[in-house]
C-alpha cells in the first residue's frame, strides 16, 4: 500500500505543476494510468488531486482517461446519479465544469475535514489565463467495497474567490 500511496502522492504534485510541454502531459499520462482503484490508505486531499491530475490530461493516453478515473474515485451515489464514465464525460460540456479538463494549475486552499466529511476550496487556470472557483466535497465510505475509502460526492463551481 506505501507503493499505491507514493504513486498516488506522485501524480498530485505533478498536477500541481504546469504540464506544457507534450513530454510533461505524457509523463503524467503515464503516472495517471498506474493508479489503482481507491482504497482506505488514501487521504481526502490526495483524491482530489488524483482527479485533479487526472483531468488535467483527460485525453491520454486514450480519449476521456482521466474522466474515468475522476469518475472512479467518485462516491458511488455520485456515479448512480451521473451514470458511466461515458456520460460523466457529458459534465464536461458545460461551461461550470468544462474548467477542469486540460487545465493549466490548481491552486488548493487548506482542507477542512470533520468525522466522515471533508470539504476542498480549490481554483483551476485554464491555458488562457482564466480562474474557475471549485468547493469538493467528500465523504469517508462506510459500507461496500468501497468502506474506509474517501470519495468525492460533490464539485460546485462557486462565483466568489474565497470564502472563508
Amino acid at each position: 500500500m506505501a507503493l499505491v500511496v507514493g504513486v498516488m502522492s506522485a501524480v498530485a504534485a505533478e498536477a500541481a505543476k504546469s504540464a506544457n510541454s507534450e513530454q510533461e502531459k505524457e509523463r503524467l499520462a503515464e503516472m495517471a494510468a498506474m493508479l489503482p482503484p481507491p482504497c482506505p490508505e488514501v487521504e481526502p486531499h490526495q483524491v482530489l488531486r488524483i482527479q485533479l491530475a487526472a483531468l488535467k490530461v483527460n485525453d491520454l493516453p486514450v480519449k476521456n482517461h482521466g474522466v474515468a478515473i475522476a469518475h472512479l474515485f467518485c462516491t458511488p451515489e455520485s456515479r448512480e446519479i451521473l451514470g458511466p464514465p461515458e456520460l460523466f464525460a457529458n459534465l464536461f460540456k458545460d461551461p461550470m465544469y468544462a474548467p477542469l479538463l486540460n487545465f493549466d494549475e490548481v491552486e488548493f486552499e487548506p482542507i477542512t475535514i470533520k468525522n466522515d466529511r471533508a470539504t476542498q476550496r480549490f481554483s483551476v487556470t485554464d491555458l488562457l489565463g482564466e480562474r474557475a472557483y471549485y468547493v469538493a466535497h467528500l465523504l469517508i465510505q462506510k459500507t461496500g467495497d468501497e468502506a474506509g475509502c474517501w470519495l468525492t460526492d460533490s464539485i460546485l463551481r462557486v462565483a466568489c474567490q474565497k470564502v472563508q
